[in-house]
């Protein structure tokens, strides 16, 4: 083969291997492409009107082809491995025009460096922007508040934003009704919001200090969300001036002390309250039964030092009363009818609710008015914040992050109540979830929970229950947990499909039950008594026997001895003994 030829062969070979060997480009992703291409054609492309700036202008988007990868543009930064745009510096590139609050230029998910300087880009009649949901990290931009007089939405939640550049008080004259800056790493006091503002999102950040009292300046204030935060300090009384708008009042998860102001009288709008988890003492304040419109009121895990609030059973829509953790004491009854007209959910456990529940206690409990499953399928909420909260279900703490209308629960666990479990407890026919545990209910499992055709989580464990295990209970398929562990229960366990598959640490510590899940069988302990009576009736013959073998060589022995010692043969009896 001559050497021509050899080498023709070798560039071949090499090209080859060079192909297999270099990694594959990743080429611009197409919605990105066409994004930008529309990005383009939001402007118009001229020189600057600026000498100075013109100078050193150029219009960048002449690179810009659909025929070619994008990201090899001109201003064009991509991602190394998955090739999304990433950086846009279109710096000098003679754009003139307006910056919609809907431009393409959003669609780009994964950009971290945006570059608009030296451009004639008029950005005064903005009224909306939303960067939520990215990963963009550092400080608010100062253009936000100088340059954006129009704006009156901003969304910046979740991302990783920790502070305002250059934020003063003149930057909350701004016409802002929405600020959103929710589930970011904002830190440091929280800064005064402007005055127009209708909502206020900030939770899950990490603001610190008193909740400044410029809020109570925010006179059309109608959601007010500071939760998840690190909050000191006591409620402030000046929040009374917000009651003409306010609708939702959400403080939860702070270092909150004191107790709740009376701070509700005349707060018809108000919707929902939540100051779970803080420090707060006291008692609920009695200016709450003039929020005629509240639907949920949560004050969990606190050290409210307070009786059962029968005074706010007239409010024609409160819907979920969550009061549990605290130190509330007391009855949960009384001779007046219940009221609370719309309840779904109650949760008043690890309290010191005390006494007896009359059989005809949930007579007039409105639970069983089924929600028109046609309409809204949760609680009350807007666009910057739904109602949530913890419930107990099934053995485990559920984190509701919307709270259903069909949802129908009661949670009375871990209180003092005693005497049998109200037998009106069947007419709650849409009860979905029922905890009685660790309580120190007596008597039968009422058989009337065969009536609770939608109940999906029933615990009763705990207590100090006795008679057997409703077979009823058996027949209801909508019935997936089921816990009785430690009562005085007996009996077999029915073997239906619902039972079955629970676990049998939900029947443990009732010495009476028998049957599956548990290791004891039904049957072996009526026979096991009979078995060692007539094992004990046995020994005992067996015993008089053995004594009467043993006694009748005594008896004659004794009689021998007797009629010697009588007849005076002693002589003779000494010498048998020798």
């Amino acid at each position: 083969m001559s050497f021509l030829l050899r080498s023709i062969c070798f560039v071949f070979v090499l090209n080859i291997l060079n192909t297999f060997a270099s990694p594959t480009r990743h080429l611009c992703r197409p919605d990105e492409k066409n994004a930008l291409l529309e990005f383009v054609n939001e402007f118009e492309i001229r020189n600057l009107d600026d000498a100075v700036f013109s100078s050193f202008s150029y219009p960048k988007t002449n690179s810009w082809s659909n025929k070619s990868d994008c990201c090899s543009w001109d201003g064009i930064t991509c991602h190394a491995k998955s090739g999304e745009v990433v950086e846009l510096d279109l710096s000098s590139s003679c754009f003139h025009g307006k910056l919609s609050s809907k431009s393409s230029l959003f669609k780009l998910q994964r950009l971290r460096v945006l570059n608009l300087a030296y451009n004639d880009l008029k950005l005064q009649k903005m009224s909306q922007l939303d960067l939520s949901d990215n990963k963009i990290k550092g400080e608010v931009p100062h253009w936000l508040w100088n340059h954006l007089p129009m704006l009156s939405v901003l969304n910046l939640r979740n991302n990783s934003f920790t502070g305002l550049e250059r934020y003063s008080n003149d930057s909350s004259r701004l016409e802002l009704i929405v600020l959103d800056l929710s589930s970011n790493a904002f830190q440091g006091p929280l800064f005064d919001p402007p005055v127009s503002t209708e909502a206020l999102v900030v939770s899950n950040n990490n603001f610190t200090g008193k909740i400044p009292e410029s809020i109570c300046e925010q006179r059309y204030l109608q959601t007010l969300d500071l939760s998840n935060n690190s909050f000191t300090g006591s409620i402030p009384q000046c929040l009374k001036n917000l009651n003409s708008y306010l609708s939702f009042l959400i403080l939860h998860h702070n270092q909150l002390n004191g107790s709740i102001p009376e701070i509700f009288n005349n707060a018809t709008d108000l919707v929902s309250i939540d100051v779970s988890q803080n420090r707060l003492v006291g008692k609920l304040p009695r200016s709450l039964k003039s929020c005629t419109s509240l639907e949920v009121l949560n004050v969990r895990s606190n050290g409210i030092d307070d009786t059962f609030p029968f005074w706010l059973n007239t409010l024609p829509e409160l819907k979920v009363i969550v009061l549990r953790n605290n130190s509330f004491k007391g009855p949960l009854h009384r001779h007046h009818p219940f009221g609370f007209p719309k309840l779904q959910i109650i949760d008043v456990s690890n309290n010191g609710f005390n006494g007896t529940l009359p059989s005809d206690y949930f007579a007039d409990w409105n639970m069983t008015r089924r929600e028109d499953r046609s309409g809204v399928i949760y609680i009350r909420y807007n666009d910057y914040y739904h109602d949530s909260m913890v419930l107990m279900s099934k053995g485990v703490e559920m984190k509701l992050e919307r709270i259903l209308k069909l949802l129908t629960a009661i949670d009375l666990s871990g209180n003092e109540l005693s005497g049998k479990i109200p037998e009106s407890i069947g007419l709650l026919k849409d009860l979905i979830v029922l905890n009685l545990s660790s309580n120190g209910f007596t008597g039968d499992i009422p058989s009337s929970f065969g009536n609770q055709s939608q109940l999906e989580s029933l615990d009763l464990s705990n207590n100090k229950l006795s008679g057997s295990i409703p077979p009823s209970l058996g027949d209801l398929s909508s019935l997936s947990y089921i816990k009785v562990s430690n009562n005085q229960l007996h009996g077999p366990i029915p073997q239906s499909t619902q039972f079955q598959t629970q676990s049998a640490s939900s029947f443990e510590g009732n010495l009476g039950l028998c049957g599956l899940p548990l290791s004891e069988k039904c049957g072996e302990q009526s026979q096991e008594p009979e078995a060692e009576e007539a094992e004990e009736e046995e020994e005992g013959v067996l015993s008089w026997t053995a004594a009467a073998i043993a006694l009748a060589p005594g008896v004659i022995l004794g009689l021998t001895i007797g009629h010697i010692l009588v007849t005076q043969k002693t002589h003779w009896f000494m010498r048998f003994l020798a």
